[in-house]
C-alpha cells in the first residue's frame, strides 16, 4: 500500500508485506515419487540439496509533513525466515542482514549481529553476518538546505538473530528475555 502518489496529503504511508516460500512443492514431489535421500535425509538435484523455507517480511513507513519542505519519517521493518526439512539454513540471498546505508547506518553492511555475537579477534577472516530474524526501526527528520540539497538527522535501532542456537556464534539466537538488550543504536546526519 502506498498513498504517496494520491494528491496532496499532509501525512503519507507506505506498507509492504511479503510471504515467500521455496522447495515445498519440489520436496513433496520427491517424497511422493520415493526419490533417494542423502545420509542427512535431504533430497538433492545433481548432488546438491535444494532449499526449502518459508519467509515473512514487512516494511511500514509513515511520513509526517512538518514544514513545506520538511518531513518527519518513521520506519519499522522486520522479518522471519524458517528453514524447513530439506536444508537446515536459509539460502544466503534469503537471509537477513543489518548495517549499511538502508539499515542501521552506524555499521557497515552485513557487520552487525547476529544478536550479541562478537567475532573473536583470533579469527582474522571477516564473514558477512546473516540471520533468520530481523527487527529495525528508524526515525529521521528530512529538511531542505538549498536548491537540490536536502539533509536528514536520523536515529536507527535494530539487529538480526538466528532462530536456532549455533555453537559457532554464541549469543546469536533470538531469545525473548534478552533480545531487547541486543538492539544496536546509531544516529547521525546525512546529506
Amino acid at each position: 500500500y502506498n498513498n504517496q502518489f494520491i494528491p496532496p496529503k499532509r501525512n503519507l504511508m507506505y506498507l509492504r508485506m511479503s510471504l515467500s516460500s521455496s522447495g515445498n512443492i519440489l520436496r513433496g514431489i520427491y517424497n511422493a515419487t520415493d526419490q533417494p535421500k542423502d545420509t542427512l535425509g535431504r533430497y538433492q538435484i545433481y548432488n546438491v540439496p535444494f532449499s526449502q523455507f518459508v519467509k515473512l517480511e514487512g516494511d511500514y513507513r509513515f511520513y509526517f509533513k512538518v514544514r513545506k519542505l520538511g518531513k518527519l519519517v518513521y520506519r519499522f521493518a522486520g522479518g522471519i525466515g524458517k528453514p524447513l526439512t530439506n536444508l537446515s539454513v536459509l539460502p544466503y540471498e534469503q537471509s537477513f542482514f543489518s548495517g549499511g546505508p538502508n539499515s542501521i547506518r552506524a555499521w557497515r553492511a552485513r557487520t552487525l549481529g547476529p544478536g550479541s555475537y562478537n567475532q573473536p579477534d583470533s579469527i582474522t577472516a571477516r564473514y558477512d553476518k546473516i540471520g533468520d530474524i530481523q527487527l529495525e526501526s528508524n526515525i529521521e527528520y528530512r529538511f531542505h538546505i538549498f536548491k537540490s540539497f536536502y539533509g536528514a538527522w536520523f536515529a536507527d535501532a535494530g539487529n538480526i538473530w538466528t532462530l536456532n542456537k549455533d555453537p559457532n556464534k554464541p549469543g546469536g539466537q533470538f531469545e525473548t528475555d534478552r533480545f531487547y538488550k541486543e538492539i544496536a543504536l546509531g544516529s547521525g546526519f546525512g546529506l
